[in-house]
């Protein structure tokens, strides 16, 4: 965490050696202009299409171009298992990190109870 927190906080530009500090290494993408870095269990790789900024808000559009998972973060049916991979997200409202927890519902199934 330390380390992605200080990658997303530095600027590349005025720390050129800001891998090196952290410890970790990165390849160049194949499929976009972006580091990856090495030994993620899961890479997402995006191209831009638009910034759209409303007042406060802002929102990025992209398009997937690869994805690439290590197979130990996979499940039997071969799919990613989110439990295996540890994720953590950003919260800003208090400027904070937090763990993903426990699966609380289906996508696409939850609201299903009001079309009866």
């Amino acid at each position: 965490m330390k380390e992605i927190d200080f990658l997303g906080t530095v600027s590349g530009y005025r720390v050129p050696d800001k891998f090196e500090r952290t410890g970790l290494k990165a390849v160049k993408s194949k499929f976009v202009d972006a580091p990856i870095i090495v030994g993620s269990p899961v890479v997402i790789e995006c191209e831009l299409i638009e910034f759209i900024e409303k007042g406060n808000f802002t929102a990025v559009l992209a398009r997937v171009v690869n994805m690439a998972a290590d197979e130990t973060v996979l499940g039997a049916d071969g799919k990613i298992d989110t439990g295996k991979i540890g994720m953590i997200f950003y919260e800003s409202f208090s400027n904070s990190y937090y763990k993903l927890g426990e699966k609380v519902g289906q996508a696409w199934s939850e609201g299903k109870v009001f079309l009866k």
